[in-house]
């Protein structure tokens, strides 16, 4: 039985980032976008797609260990043509 596809994979990164995540919207389990302060002091709102893993690995809500720690995370991301910042991956800066 042929596996089902990756939504992450689907795209490609066309940027990434490193920073501190400083506010994560959803529920516990499923984040619905992450909210990321770079180092310039600018804020990047992401949207991650679905199925992501941390480090592909853990859970996408281990984004909220890095908030309330302050350690750095690194998003590889896409700008859809709505202007969303997709995150294809995340993980630890």
């Amino acid at each position: 039985m042929q596996q089902p596809a990756d939504p992450a994979n689907q795209l490609e990164p066309t940027g990434s980032v490193e920073g501190v995540v400083i506010d994560v919207e959803g529920t516990l389990g499923a984040v619905s976008s992450f909210t990321v302060r770079l180092s310039d002091g600018t804020d990047a709102i992401f949207v991650p797609v679905d199925g992501l893993l941390f480090a592909g690995t853990a859970p996408i809500d281990h984004v909220r260990d890095h908030m309330v720690s302050g350690a750095p995370v690194s998003v590889g991301y896409t700008t859809l043509a709505d202007g969303t910042l997709s995150a294809l991956e995340v993980g630890d800066a």
